[in-house]
């Protein structure tokens, strides 16, 4: 049976969707060849019907399964809902699989008594073939995204907000001068939480609006985000060099040296922080972790 292509996104390695122009999970852009563009059938961007014979994905145009030539329905599903259909399928398979294998198994042995020793070759090799395609379909399957409550980085996007973020790339790119299409960008990308690309957006923004604090705070926020703890410190001081009583910029040097462990310096900057006003929402919360971790105060 002839197994359907998959493309990969080359930064987090979760499948895409033939045309996305961006990766649904990361944010990285996708640069489409013309190789990869004819060997995946159009996508409607509709939605996409699961093979129920073997759980391969299929345009809501196809009538037959492009992997087994089994008919398909024609209730469409939700790319990435279908998850746990899948592995039901694939446990329907197994048993009938497990079925068929007892049935047969007295005759596959007295067949396998008479080969040759070429056929014995033959389907060694056969067999590490099957295994190197068993590989790189684990390898390939999507991983199970932590729950709300758990994930760190990772939010749902959903697709309006991926088409909004792709027509003010589109507008960043055809006016590379407008700074404020920049920030506003690199600000969507931040709430998407496609951290990397945000910072490079802000970097932009920044290299012709140095003096803007608040950009750099946000920009520091994404280098935390992506674990580089003592660049998001660097860029946070420098923004108090431009603003000295900017209060979000302590309140996250506090958070930042938390995470470093330098529970010292972030003790004096969440003070800082409600020294400047504390009636703030921002205060509140410095108010709040110096209460909730004794280590601190």
């Amino acid at each position: 049976m002839a197994l359907q292509p998959k493309i990969l996104c080359a930064q987090c390695g979760n499948p895409l969707r033939l045309h996305d122009r961006f990766c649904a999970t990361c944010g990285t852009e996708v640069d489409w060849t013309e190789s990869e563009a004819t060997e995946q059938p159009a996508h409607t961007g509709k939605g996409t019907i699961i093979c129920p014979s073997c759980g391969v994905p299929n345009p809501v145009t196809n009538e037959e399964c492009v992997a087994c030539g089994s008919k398909l329905s024609k209730q469409p599903q939700a790319v990435g809902q279908s998850q746990r259909e899948l592995q039901q399928v694939k446990s329907n398979q197994a048993s009938r699989h497990s079925k068929h294998k007892g049935e047969n198994s007295k005759k596959e042995k007295h067949f396998s008594l008479k080969l040759e020793s070429w056929h014995w070759l033959a389907i060694a090799a056969a067999a590490v073939i099957i295994i190197v395609i068993v590989i790189g379909e684990l390898r390939n399957t999507p991983k199970e995204m932590p729950s709300e409550s758990a994930a760190t980085n990772g939010v749902s996007v959903s697709p309006t907000m991926l088409a909004d973020i792709d027509a003010m790339q589109k507008t960043v790119d055809a006016n590379p001068n407008d700074t404020q299409a920049m920030l506003h960008l690199a600000n969507m990308l931040h709430d998407a939480h496609f951290y990397p690309r945000a910072i490079e957006m802000y970097k932009k923004y920044l290299a012709k609006k140095p003096e803007d604090p608040n950009a750099r705070v946000d920009m520091g926020i994404c280098y935390l985000e992506t674990g580089d703890a003592p660049t998001a410190a660097k860029e946070m001081q420098t923004a108090l060099k431009y603003d000295p009583k900017h209060q979000m910029a302590m309140f996250n040097l506090g958070i930042v040296n938390l995470n470093m462990g330098n529970v010292q310096q972030s003790n004096e900057w969440l003070k800082k922080a409600i020294k400047i006003d504390s009636t703030t929402t921002i205060a509140q919360r410095a108010k709040d972790i110096l209460s909730e971790h004794s280590q601190i105060q």
